[in-house]
């Protein structure tokens, strides 16, 4: 099942969902349709496919800036790393180190 769908689902609701206790997802792998199976959210209208479509894009940007942090976490190394850095070659060799990673790693 596409996470891009749970993740158009938390940005109608506003906020994180319980996907076992408020609100099921069902997949039809013939037909590659998703379906709500269960919605029990307080005070909010299950939404139609076609509503939780209006999400896409910006549930699609937010998983690839998702990505994009983890390996921007992965190449900054510890904290240590980063101190250790800092004392060895002072603080403008660190912003411009983390520069280049973000460089190498946009958000969109």
């Amino acid at each position: 099942m596409s996470k891009t769908i749970s993740r158009q689902v938390e940005l109608y609701v506003g906020r994180e969902v319980d996907f076992n206790e408020e609100v099921n997802l069902t997949a039809d792998f013939k037909t590659q349709e998703i379906t709500i199976t269960k919605w029990e959210v307080e005070g909010i209208t299950q939404p139609s496919m076609t509503e939780l479509d209006a999400f896409k894009t910006q549930a699609e940007n937010q998983m690839n800036n998702d990505l994009v942090i983890n390996k921007r976490v992965s190449e900054y190394g510890t904290t240590a790393k980063q101190l250790e850095n800092i004392i060895e070659n002072g603080l403008d060799a660190e912003v411009a180190r983390v520069a280049e990673i973000k460089a190498k790693y946009p958000k969109s």
